[in-house]
């Protein structure tokens, strides 16, 4: 069976990954904090967040060079409306 996500369980998980990227990258916690605040901003607004995180970080993993503090409003697009 397919697991839902919510936005506390997610939270939960990021705050794990911020905690193990903060060690060696601390000069990055700032725009993670600044994705969190945006994630959420895209659940609030009737999107599926989870989804829009998932393709942000693919496409961060395959382009280093876009920062955690950026706003991708084209993946918001794509991502089906949250039920």
């Amino acid at each position: 069976s397919k697991k839902m996500w919510s936005f506390s369980m997610w939270l939960d998980c990021f705050i794990l990954c911020m905690a193990i990227k903060g060690n060696k990258f601390p000069d990055k916690m700032m725009g993670m904090l600044k994705h969190v605040e945006t994630v959420k901003r895209v659940s609030t607004a009737g999107f599926d967040a989870i989804a829009y995180d998932i393709r942000f970080r693919h496409m961060k993993a395959n382009y280093n060079a876009i920062p955690w503090d950026q706003y991708l409003a084209e993946i918001v697009c794509v991502v089906k409306p949250a039920k």
